[in-house]
């Protein structure tokens, strides 16, 4: 069948992430539903108990302006919703292990880091947690800390003038994948709008890395699923994952390697389901225009501007079924260079 935005059962909307001029600044539309992360760090004495391992915060708003229902949130506390989606980022990205925790320690038991991370919702068109999750990973790792000296029980934070600011150490890319059910289970959506949510008799979320290792999986309502359609829902996530990584590491290289001096910059803009990814530059008065998989990009100023019901477009969806079901994360995981499942 065709949904109302004229995507099939297993098509995504379409993604883009833009990245802004500071490090640890991206902002994720998927759809109409648009993510802006923050990521910064700040050293701070370490736990007792735990004197080696930093500390990684998930702090999730959703404005007011995203949707009517987000009101409630901008009274001073957080709403239940925000809470619920910052702590399954947390599952997802701190017990996952993605982040190694003790590689942010200065001083055992006297300085560590403490990065803080803040996912703010600025357009609720649906599936919030998927592109919340992937604006906060994508923040990450685009994220850069300052180099720091220790010389005895002295410490050095080096300005980015006097030396290059250093990466986190990230272990794996876990990104999440949320599915919607309907009519006693017997239909089902990924990458839901807010209309199919409002109508949708349960969901379920799966978190996995390219390593098809499942990092999270989180069941909302009281809908019943047999393990086959667990394992189904498995094999299309892990699918759906390997092309959102595709699409995140992809333009974290070209903006890495971009140098010009814009305020922000648009890197990547593809469909899902692409075989390549075909880049072409062009400069017109300063502003870089980025052409991806044949649709040309806007400049980064005015991409945003004005923002039609176009993201919809019709995707392919389809996923490598045949495959072994991912495996969970248990203990510890295996290294990162262990080859792909």
């Amino acid at each position: 069948g065709i949904r109302m935005d004229g995507r099939r059962p297993l098509d995504m909307r379409r993604v883009h992430l833009r990245f802004g001029k500071e490090k640890g600044h991206v902002e994720v539309q998927v759809g109409r539903t648009r993510v802006t992360t923050v990521v910064s760090g700040v050293i701070v004495e370490p736990f007792p108990d735990r004197p080696t391992e930093g500390f990684l915060a998930i702090h999730v708003t959703l404005s007011p302006m995203a949707a009517p229902d987000f009101e409630g949130s901008s009274r001073g506390r957080p709403s239940e919703e925000s809470v619920e989606i910052g702590r399954l980022i947390e599952r997802v990205v701190r017990e996952a292990r993605a982040i190694d925790l003790e590689s942010l320690c200065l001083l055992a038991g006297r300085k560590v880091w403490s990065v803080r991370t803040e996912v703010h919702v600025l357009d609720h068109g649906g599936n919030i947690t998927d592109a919340a999750c992937l604006s906060a990973m994508a923040a990450l790792l685009h994220f850069r800390r300052p180099e720091v000296t220790v010389s005895g029980d002295d410490i050095i934070v080096h300005p980015a003038s006097e030396r290059a600011p250093v990466p986190l150490s990230i272990h794996h890319v876990p990104i999440s994948v949320s599915f919607a059910f309907f009519a006693d289970g017997d239909l089902m959506v990924v990458d839901p709008t807010v209309k199919e949510e409002a109508t949708m008799a349960g969901s379920l979320t799966m978190a996995l890395n390219v390593h098809n290792e499942i990092c999270c999986i989180q069941k909302v309502g009281g809908l019943p699923l047999s393990p086959e359609q667990i394992v189904r829902c498995s094999k299309i996530a892990a699918a759906k994952v390997a092309e959102l990584s595709e699409i995140l590491h992809t333009s974290l290289r070209q903006e890495a390697e971009s140098s010009l001096p814009s305020p922000s910059r648009v890197i990547a803009d593809k469909d899902l389901e692409e075989d390549t990814v075909s880049v072409e530059e062009d400069y017109i008065e300063g502003e870089r225009t980025l052409a991806v998989g044949g649709d040309t990009i806007e400049p980064a100023e005015t991409l945003f501007a004005g923002i039609s019901s176009h993201w919809s477009d019709e995707e392919d969806g389809k996923g490598d079924l045949s495959t072994t079901p991912p495996r969970i994360v248990k203990g510890k995981r295996s290294h990162p260079s262990a080859a792909k499942k």
